[in-house]
């Protein structure tokens, strides 16, 4: 596993929400807000959470929501806010269907890596988008091109991860 660039979290909200205009939010303001948020535990969660407390912010008040196309579906339809990957919701944020700002002062920030089988080299550049990482047959069928075709290519190459993802226990013969 290779750090290859860096990810920002960002707010989203529905392109109808009193904050969609806005460039950039004081963290004060989500007070009022319900966040539609991952489980614990996640790495998005565990991200702007150490940033709220290392600031001495208090953490809003959220929601557990199942995955992030189901978080950016909610926001959409205006249930709530949410902090996600800039990488993530900027489909949406393009064709308007969300909208995505800063929040004031702080800087939420993480690595985003690049996991290959260990008989692959790792690319000499970082590609610019998870788009990049998958097969151009893959796009050119019209496949969905997110992470989870990422992840499947991935874990096909290790049976252990495969079964990890899927969400079943791992098999102690590999």
């Amino acid at each position: 596993m290779e750090a290859c660039r860096q990810d920002e979290l960002v707010l989203v909200v529905s392109p109808t929400h009193r904050f969609a205009r806005l460039r950039h939010v004081a963290p004060s303001a989500l007070a009022s807000e319900l966040l539609l948020s991952r489980e614990h535990g996640s790495a998005t969660r565990t991200t702007y959470e150490a940033v709220f407390l290392a600031a001495g912010l208090p953490l809003p008040r959220s929601h557990v929501v199942g995955d992030a196309e189901a978080i950016k579906r909610a926001v959409g339809a205006g249930m709530g806010i949410s902090l996600l990957s800039r990488f993530s919701v900027s489909e949406e944020v393009k064709a308007g269907r969300l909208a995505a700002l800063r929040l004031e002062g702080l800087a939420l920030l993480r690595p985003l890596h690049l996991l290959l089988p260990p008989r692959e080299r790792a690319p000499l550049r970082c590609p610019t988008s998870c788009n990049s990482c998958v097969p151009r047959d893959s796009r050119a069928a019209g496949a969905r091109s997110d992470r989870s075709l990422l992840a499947r290519r991935i874990v096909r190459a290790r049976p252990t991860l495969r079964a990890l993802s899927l969400g079943s226990k791992p098999s102690p013969h590999g």
